[in-house]
C-alpha cells in the first residue's frame, strides 16, 4: 500500500502500511480524530491526530495544515511540552504524530475527580503543580517564538506520575491556515485572527477576530503572548470550581469576579452531595490575585511572562502548603544522541532520507560509540547498500566492548546477524546479552526466532577435474549443475538427490564425465537448459558443441561457412527450452544459433579479425527473446532483440563484466577497474539505474547472478559474497579455502557452485535472509533529568575554561572526567575536544577506548599513504584518477576533491594543519594546493615519471623530485625555484625527506638506494651514506623525526640504523630482527623507534643509548607497517591479517586490536596529536580511528 492509499478512517485492529498498529480511537472531536496506535517499527506507542476532513479538503488546505503543525515538530524538548514526532500526509490527510501519555487529560482528571483524590490538601498540591508545569510549558513555547492560541484543559495532558504537558501546538494556527471558518461542531476550536480558539476559553480579543470574521469587516487584531495568559488562567480557574467556568471566554473576567465574591473558598461547595465538588480545595489568595491580573481585558495590561507567572505560582503553593514547591526550574534541553537518532527515524518514515542521514552524523558525534545510534545508522546504511554487513557487525562489536555490562548491544548485534541469515552468530550474541540480563522479553523472543531459523551446512566438495574449474552452470529448474575443467572434461551432478547424474566410464565412481573433442586445452564455457536435458560447451579449440546430457553424447557442432570465425568460443548461452543457443568467439562476434539444427541464425556483434575478446560475454533470457552481453569492441553492454538482432539498449560506458538474470528483467555492469571500479545495476527493459553497489575494487574475479535476479555472489582471493541486488547490498560473506575459478547461482539464489584451481567444486547452501530487525527507538528520560544533566554539563564546561585559563589542569581535567561521566555525554564531541585542550599539559597514561570516528566514506589509492592534519580534523588521500581528495573529519564531510594530476596521485605532503599542501603525480608535476579554499596555487611543471614530494613545516618550502628530472627546492608562495640538486635525474622515482627546518633534504633511488644528504639552499652534496652496509637499504624505511635531525634506515640483514643528518655519523647500529625490516618510525623528538620485520616481530629502540627497549614477538602475523607517536609512547600497526592495532612503546603490550579491514591494509597515518588513525587498505577504503586516552596531571 503506498502513502495515498491510505483510508481516512482507522478501525481498532488494523496496521497501517505494516508500520502503525491501531489500538483504539481515543476522541472524535472539534479537530478531528485522535487514535493510539502502535509504531511496530519502534515498538512504541503514538498519538494520531486526524483533522477534521473540512479543514483539508483543498491541496492548499493540507499544505498550509501541514506546514503550521509541523511547527510543534521543532519546538525542542521540554518536561512541559509533549514531544510531536512528525506530521505524515497519508491519504491526503495530515496526520500529526505525537508523544502518547497514558494519564488523560486535564478536562477528564477534572470531570472524573481524579484531580481532587486524597483530601483538599493533597489537591491543592495537585492543582498547584499542574498550574505550575503548565505555564512552565507555555513559557518555553514563547521562548520560542511560538503562541499556542487554544490553551485549555483538554489541551493539557497527564502522565501517571504527575507531570502535566501541553500539546497540540500549531494545531489552532493549523486549521486556521487551512482555512476553518467561524463555525464549527460543538466542542471544536474556532478559527480566531491568525489562529483558532476554543469559545469557553477564549480572550476578548479572540472573540472579536472571530465576530470580524464572520462579518467579514476591519482589520484583525494580531494575537499576542496575552492570549495565551488569559486562556491559562481560566483553565486554572476550572481546576477549583470543577467545571469549565464560563460558555463564553471573553466573559471570564467578570466570571473569576463571581468566583472571588462568592468566596473563592471549598465551603462554597460545603452543602453540596456531589462528592467530587466537596473535595475542591478553596484558591488561596496570592492566586486569586494572579488571576484577576491575568484576565485583566486589555491585552497590554496582562502579564505576558509565562515563567514569572510559574515562579508566582511556585511561590503560593510554598505560602499555602507550608513546602517549597518541589519541581526545579528546567533549562532548554540539547538533543543528544538518543533523540537525534530518534529524530532521524522519524525522517526515514517521512521519506527524508537524507535529513535522517544528517541526524544520525550529528547523534554519532555525539556519541561514537551509542549503541542505538550505531545500530539504526548501520542498519540504515548497510540496507541502503552503503555499508556492508561485515562493517556494521564490527561496528556493533566494538560499541558491545565499550559497554560490557549492557545487554543491548549484544542484543541489538544479535538483530542484525539475525536479518544477514546468520543464526549461528545471532545465537551467540543473543545469549551473551541474556547472560548480561536475565528475563528481558525481547532477548527471549530473538532467541526463538533465531533457534527457529535455517542454518546451512558446510560446503559439500565434489571433486573429479585434474586442474582448475573453468566455468560452472546450473540448470533453469536448479536440479542439475555442470562444471568444466582445464583437464578439457565436463561433469554433469544431480543435485537435487544429491548424487551424481549418471554413471559411467571410471567404474564405481558416482560421476559421468563428458569428454568434448578438441578439449585438450580445457573447456572454458558451459550452459544447459531448464530441463537439464542439453548444454553448450565451449573452449580454446574449435567452435561450440550441443550435447544431450540425457544420452551423454555430443549432438552437434557449432558452426559455418567462415570456419575460423567460430574456431575458438569465449561464452555461451542457451535457452531455457534448449532451442537457441548463443556464442561469443575469439574474435568478439556474437552469434544466434538453432542449437536443435545447428543452424547460424544471425550476428548480433561484428568480429574484429585476430583480436582476443578476453572478457566478452553473452546471455540469454529463459524464453529466448532478449540477449545481452558486452561487445568486446567497444566494452559496451547491449541487449538485443533475438528474433530480429536490433540492439534494443546500451547500458553505461566501458565495461569489465556484465551480467544478465535469467529471467531478463536484472543487468549488472562493472565499468572501469580496481579502485576505479564501478558496479551498476540496471532495470533491463528501462535502461534505469537502480543501485550502484558500494564494492571498492570491484566484485572479484567471478560473478553470478541469480536466475530470478534477486541475488548476485562474488568470489575473490579465499571469498565469497551473496549481494541482495534489489537493495544493492552485501547479505554475507564467507572465507573459502582456495582462490575461485569459477561461480554459478541457482536459478533461486538457493545454491551456490564454487570451482578452484586444484579442481574441486564445492556446493554451498545459501542462508535466507532473516526477518528485517526493527528499528531501536529508546524511549526518551525524563525531560527534567535530562535537564539537570545538560546543567551540569554547562556548568563544567565553563569551570573547565576558568580553570585552565588559571593553569590548574588537574583540577580541569577532573571537571571534565565529570562531565563525561554524564550519561550521554561519554563520547560528546564538545567535551572530547575540550579533554584534547586539557591534555596539552599532561603525561599520556593509558588508552581508555577507541573507535571508529564518524566520518564520510574516505576513500584513495592504496599506494599512495594518506596524510593527517597535526590535530587530526583532515585527512588528505590520493586518487587513481589523479584527484587529490580532501576530507573534513570534523563536518563528517568531503571539504574537496582536487583535480589536476593527468594520471594517478603518487605523493603527499601537507604542513602541519594546513592550508598548504604539496601533491606528486605520476604525471611528472607537483601542485601547491590551498585545502581551506580548495585552490590550485602553483603547479610545478615536470617531464614525466613518478614524482615523490616534502613539505616544510611552516609551508614555505617544498621540494619535488623524480619524473625524468632532477630534485628541486621550491618557494611554495612564488613558485620559484630556489636549488637545484643536479646529478640525480631519474626515471624512477624518488624518496625525499626534509628535515624539522628545511635545510636538509635526504634522498635515495634505484637501483641502490644509496642515501644522499642535500643543502636545500644551495643544492650541494653534503654526505652520501655507505650503500652496502646491511645487505642493502630497504627503501620505504628511511625516515626522518619530525623535530630533530635523527635518520633511520632499515636493512635487509635486519639491522636498524641510526644517523645524524647533519654530520652523517652512525649514532647506532641496532640487531635484533631476523629478517629484513619492513618498515621504520620514529617519535618526533628523536628518542624511540619502533621497527617491524618479516619475521614477524616488533622491536622498540631506545634511540638515546641505541638499545633496544622491547621485543614483541607476535604483533598480528606479519605487520606490514608502523607508525609512531609523537611522544613515543604508543605505536600502530597494520597486518597480512587486515587487523590494525595499538601498541604500548613501554612494555610491548598490545592496547586494543581496533578492527579488521575487508582487505589487506597497505599504509597507516597518525595525527600529531595521538588522536586520530588513518588506515588505508588495498580497495583503496579508508577507517577512521578516534583514541581516547587517559592523561595525568602534575599537582
Amino acid at each position: 500500500m503506498k502513502d495515498e492509499d491510505v483510508a481516512l478512517v482507522w478501525r481498532p485492529g488494523e496496521v497501517i502500511l505494516g508500520l502503525y498498529e491501531v489500538r483504539e480511537e481515543i476522541t472524535s472531536g472539534g479537530m478531528g480524530v485522535v487514535y493510539r496506535v502502535l509504531h511496530r517499527g519502534w515498538n512504541v506507542e503514538l498519538a494520531v491526530k486526524v483533522p477534521r476532513p473540512d479543514l483539508v479538503a483543498t491541496g492548499r488546505g493540507v499544505r498550509e495544515f501541514e506546514t503550521e503543525a509541523a511547527t510543534w515538530v521543532g519546538l525542542g524538548a521540554h518536561p512541559n511540552t509533549v514531544k510531536c514526532v512528525y506530521v505524515r500526509t497519508l491519504g491526503g490527510v495530515p496526520r500529526v504524530f505525537a508523544e502518547w501519555l497514558d494519564g488523560g487529560s486535564l478536562a477528564e482528571a477534572v470531570r472524573d475527580g481524579r484531580l481532587y483524590a486524597g483530601g483538599r490538601r493533597a489537591a491543592l498540591r495537585r492543582v498547584l503543580d499542574v498550574a505550575a508545569q503548565t505555564a512552565r510549558g507555555l513559557e518555553h513555547a514563547h521562548r520560542n517564538g511560538h503562541i499556542h492560541q487554544d490553551v485549555k484543559p483538554g489541551n493539557v495532558l497527564l502522565d501517571r506520575g504527575g507531570t502535566a504537558k501541553v500539546t497540540d501546538f500549531g494545531l489552532a494556527g493549523a486549521r486556521a491556515a487551512a482555512g476553518e471558518g467561524a463555525t464549527a461542531p460543538p466542542g471544536a476550536s474556532l478559527l480566531a485572527g491568525y489562529g483558532g480558539m476554543t469559545p469557553a476559553y477564549c480572550s476578548p480579543e479572540q472573540a472579536e477576530a472571530a465576530e470580524r470574521v464572520r462579518g467579514s469587516g476591519g482589520s484583525r487584531p494580531k494575537l499576542t503572548r496575552a492570549t495565551d495568559t488569559w486562556s491559562w488562567a481560566l483553565t486554572v480557574l476550572e481546576m477549583f470550581v470543577g467545571h469549565p467556568p464560563c460558555l463564553a471566554g471573553q466573559t471570564g473576567a467578570e466570571v473569576f469576579a463571581a468566583f472571588v465574591d462568592a468566596g473563592a473558598a471549598a465551603q462554597t461547595f460545603a452543602g453540596e452531595e456531589d462528592e467530587r465538588l466537596a473535595a475542591i480545595p478553596a484558591m488561596p489568595g496570592g492566586l486569586v490575585a494572579l488571576l484577576r491580573d491575568c484576565l485583566t481585558p486589555e491585552p497590554a495590561e496582562r502579564p505576558r511572562d509565562m515563567g514569572r507567572m510559574a515562579d508566582a505560582v511556585a511561590d503560593v503553593y510554598a505560602e499555602a502548603l507550608g513546602e517549597a514547591y518541589p519541581r526545579p526550574e528546567p533549562l532548554t534541553a540539547v538533543r543528544l544522541a538518543d533523540e537525534l537518532s530518534n529524530q532521524a527515524l522519524s525522517m526515514l518514515d517521512l521519506g527524508r532520507d537524507d535529513e535522517a542521514g544528517a541526524l544520525w552524523r550529528r547523534a554519532a558525534e555525539a556519541d561514537p560509540r551509542n549503541p542505538h545510534v550505531t545500530y539504526n545508522r548501520g542498519l540504515h546504511l548497510w540496507r541502503t547498500g552503503e555499508r556492508t554487513d561485515a562493517e556494521v557487525v564490527a561496528d556493533l562489536d566494538g560499541v558491545r566492548s565499550a559497554h560490557p555490562g549492557d545487554w543491548e548491544p549484544g542484543y541489538l548485534l544479535g538483530l542484525v546477524h539475525l536479518e544477514r541469515g546468520d543464526a549461528e552468530a545471532a545465537l551467540e550474541a543473543l545469549r551473551n546479552a541474556g547472560r548480561r540480563k536475565s528475563g528481558v522479553p525481547e532477548i527471549t523472543a530473538a532467541i526463538e526466532r533465531a533457534g527457529a531459523a535455517s542454518r546451512p551446512g558446510r560446503p559439500r566438495v565434489l571433486t573429479g577435474h585434474d586442474g582448475p574449474v573453468n566455468a560452472l552452470a546450473f540448470s533453469g529448474d536448479g536440479r542439475f549443475g555442470l562444471s568444466a575443467g582445464e583437464d578439457g572434461k565436463v561433469q554433469v551432478w544431480d543435485l537435487a538427490r544429491r548424487r551424481f547424474r549418471l554413471r559411467g566410464r571410471g567404474g564405481p565412481r558416482r560421476v559421468w564425465t563428458l569428454e568434448p573433442p578438441r578439449a585438450e586445452y580445457g573447456v572454458r564455457a558451459i550452459a544447459v537448459d531448464a530441463a537439464g536435458a542439453r548444454a553448450v560447451f565451449g573452449g580454446h579449440a574449435g567452435p561450440a558443441q550441443v550435447w544431450d546430457l540425457h544420452a551423454g553424447r555430443l549432438s552437434h557442432e557449432l558452426t559455418s561457412a567462415d570456419v575460423f570465425s567460430v574456431y575458438e568460443t569465449v561464452d555461451v548461452a542457451l535457452t531455457g527450452n534448449g532451442l537457441l543457443a548463443l556464442t561469443v568467439h575469439g574474435d568478439g562476434a556474437i552469434r544466434v544459433w538453432d542449437a536443435v539444427t545447428g543452424r547460424c541464425l544471425r550476428l548480433l556483434a561484428e568480429g574484429h579479425g585476430s583480436a582476443y575478446a578476453h572478457f566478452a560475454s553473452v546471455h540469454v533470457d529463459a524464453d529466448g527473446g532478449v540477449a545481452f552481453g558486452r561487445v568486446w569492441a567497444t566494452g559496451v553492454a547491449h541487449a538485443w532483440d533475438v528474433r530480429t538482432g536490433r540492439v534494443l539498449r546500451t547500458f553505461g560506458g566501458s565495461s569489465s563484466m556484465a551480467a544478465m538474470s535469467a529471467d531478463g528483467e536484472t543487468v549488472v555492469t562493472q565499468e572501469g577497474h580496481g579502485h576505479d571500479a564501478r558496479v551498476r545495476i540496471w532495470d533491463r527493459e528501462t535502461g534505469r539505474e537502480v543501485h550502484a553497489l558500494n564494492r571498492p575494487g570491484g566484485m572479484g574475479d567471478e560473478f553470478a547472478v541469480s536466475g530470478d535476479g534477486r541475488y548476485a555472489i562474488s568470489c575473490d582471493v579465499n571469498a565469497m559474497e551473496l549481494w541482495e541486488l534489489g537493495t544493492g547490498r552485501r547479505l554475507r560473506a564467507w572465507p573459502t579455502p582456495e582462490r575461485a575459478m569459477a561461480a554459478a547461482l541457482s536459478p533461486d539464489g538457493g545454491r551456490a557452485l564454487i570451482g578452484d584451481d586444484e579442481g574441486k567444486v564445492a556446493l554451498w547452501d545459501m542462508p535466507d535472509p532473516g526477518p528485517a530487525a526493527p528499528w531501536s527507538y529508546p524511549l526518551p528520560r525524563e525531560a527534567a533529568d535530562r535537564l539537570h544533566e545538560d546543567e551540569e554539563v554547562d556548568r563544567a564546561l565553563d569551570r573547565t575554561a576558568e580553570l585552565i585559563a588559571e593553569g590548574r589542569s588537574g583540577a580541569a581535567a577532573d571537571e571534565i572526567r565529570r562531565a563525561r561521566a554524564v550519561p550521554g555525554y561519554r563520547r560528546h564531541r564538545v567535551l572530547l575536544d575540550r579533554w584534547q585542550d586539557v591534555a596539552r599539559t599532561g603525561r599520556r597514561a593509558a588508552l581508555s577506548d577507541a573507535w571508529v570516528r564518524d566520518a564520510p566514506s574516505i576513500v584513495g589509492g592504496f599506494r599512495v599513504p594518506p596524510v593527517t592534519s597535526r590535530d587530526g580534523s583532515l585527512v588528505l588521500t590520493g586518487a587513481e584518477d589523479g584527484t587529490v581528495l580532501v576530507w573534513d573529519l570534523a563536518r563528517g564531510t568531503r571539504r574537496h576533491a582536487l583535480p589536476g594530476h593527468d594520471g594517478r596521485v603518487h605523493s603527499l605532503a601537507l604542513c602541519g594543519d594546513g592550508p598548504i599542501a604539496l601533491s606528486g603525480g605520476e604525471d611528472g608535476t607537483a601542485r601547491v594546493w590551498d585545502i581551506e579554499s580548495g585552490r590550485c596555487l602553483h603547479v610545478l611543471d615536470g617531464d614525466g615519471g613518478e614524482v615523490d614530494v616534502a613539505v616544510s613545516a611552516d609551508g614555505r618550502v617544498g621540494v619535488s623530485g623524480g619524473g625524468n628530472r632532477d630534485i628541486r627546492v621550491w618557494n611554495l608562495e612564488t613558485a620559484e625555484p630556489l636549488a637545484e640538486v643536479t646529478g640525480r635525474r631519474t626515471t624512477h622515482a624518488l624518496r625525499i625527506l626534509l628535515n624539522a627546518d628545511g635545510s636538509r633534504i635526504v634522498s635515495a633511488a634505484p637501483p641502490h638506494w644509496t642515501p644522499h644528504i642535500w643543502e636545500a639552499r644551495t643544492g650541494h652534496l653534503l654526505h652520501v651514506l655507505p650503500r652496502d652496509l646491511g645487505g642493502g637499504l630497504v627503501t620505504q624505511t628511511l625516515t626522518l623525526s619530525r623535530d630533530s635531525d635523527v635518520l633511520l634506515s632499515g636493512h635487509m640483514d635486519g639491522t636498524v640504523r641510526v644517523w645524524d643528518v647533519r654530520t652523517a655519523e652512525t649514532l647506532h647500529t641496532m640487531f635484533g630482527h631476523d629478517e629484513p625490516v619492513r618498515e621504520v618510525a620514529v617519535s618526533a623528538d628523536g628518542t624511540t623507534a619502533v621497527s617491524v620485520s618479516k619475521d614477524s616481530t616488533m622491536r622498540i629502540w631506545d634511540l638515546r643509548s641505541g638499545e633496544g627497549r622491547r621485543a614483541v614477538g607476535d604483533v598480528g602475523v606479519e605487520a606490514w607497517s608502523v607508525v609512531v607517536s609523537d611522544d613515543g609512547c604508543f605505536a600502530v600497526t597494520d597486518g597480512v591479517d587486515d587487523q590494525v592495532r595499538v601498541w604500548d612503546t613501554g612494555d610491548g603490550e598490545c592496547l586494543r586490536v581496533l578492527g579488521r579491514h575487508e582487505a589487506s591494509v597497505e599504509a597507516l597515518a597518525l595525527s600529531a596529536n595521538g588522536r586520530i588513525v588513518v588506515s588505508l587498505d588495498h580497495n583503496g577504503v579508508a577507517r577512521v580511528w578516534e583514541l581516547d586516552w587517559e592523561f595525568d596531571f602534575p599537582q
